[in-house]
């Protein structure tokens, strides 16, 4: 896993011209719902990617668990030092830079640097008290593992932070994580403004298998997606 640091520029977008060897992920909506089919093709073969060992669904009662704080470049980041427009998974070792993203020509444009995790523009905004909030990254581009790469080992309850561009913090606990064929990740992930409150992150795994696009291209992807959903963390009133 690369962790995000705040000195690290953020990357370009690629043309539209010549985008689609870099997509990592396209999006197709269609009448029975939406999935994700992401590739790295940049020149290199993509390598198979994990799926989670222990799928769970966490209980109504689970309790917030795993620290409060990640370590990035030897430097301890706290929900009080996050800068803004940032992930925070401490239990995994993830602090990434969040930025904006949308759909173009049902592509969802996903930034090529794997160590920034793309918030889809049509989610529920980061400070909020309904909707879902989607997130998207590489697991790995041309060898490099993303920093999503090991989302399926997280656990009950594990903490997750977010800030908005304001730098206001939104707190988190890990409610679930599954992996699914990409033509069945479910809809929800695309509920946006309004209904529950949530998060779902989402990432690729399984092996390297070959499709066939509409317009009779090839391309190596994998299989499937592991998406993990947190739910805010509920605090009680003093």
């Amino acid at each position: 896993m690369q962790p995000m640091t705040d000195t690290l520029a953020p990357a370009r977008r690629q043309h539209a011209g010549r985008r689609w060897p870099y997509l990592l992920a396209f999006a197709l909506l269609t009448a029975a719902g939406a999935f994700i089919i992401w590739w790295a093709f940049n020149g290199q073969e993509p390598e198979a990617a994990p799926l989670p060992s222990a799928p769970f669904v966490a209980s109504a009662d689970q309790a917030p668990t795993g620290p409060t704080a990640a370590v990035v470049a030897d430097q301890t980041i706290t929900p009080e030092t996050m800068a803004p427009n940032r992930l925070m998974i401490p239990s995994l070792g993830v602090y990434a830079a969040t930025d904006v993203t949308r759909l173009a020509n049902h592509e969802l444009v996903i930034n090529d640097d794997p160590t920034i995790v793309d918030r889809w523009d049509g989610s529920a905004p980061v400070i909020g008290a309904e909707g879902t909030v989607l997130l998207a990254s590489h697991v790995a581009v041309n060898g490099t593992h993303g920093v999503l790469y090991n989302l399926g080992t997280i656990t009950p309850g594990a903490r997750a932070y977010m800030t908005d561009e304001t730098g206001q913090v939104s707190e988190w606990q890990a409610e679930s994580v599954q992996s699914v064929n990409k033509a069945e990740l479910p809809d929800m992930v695309w509920a946006g403004p309004k209904g529950r409150r949530q998060v779902v992150v989402v990432t690729c795994g399984g092996p390297v298998v070959t499709i066939t696009d509409a317009n009779g291209h090839t391309r190596r992807v994998h299989r499937d997606n592991v998406y993990a959903v947190f739910r805010p963390v509920a605090h009680l009133a003093p």
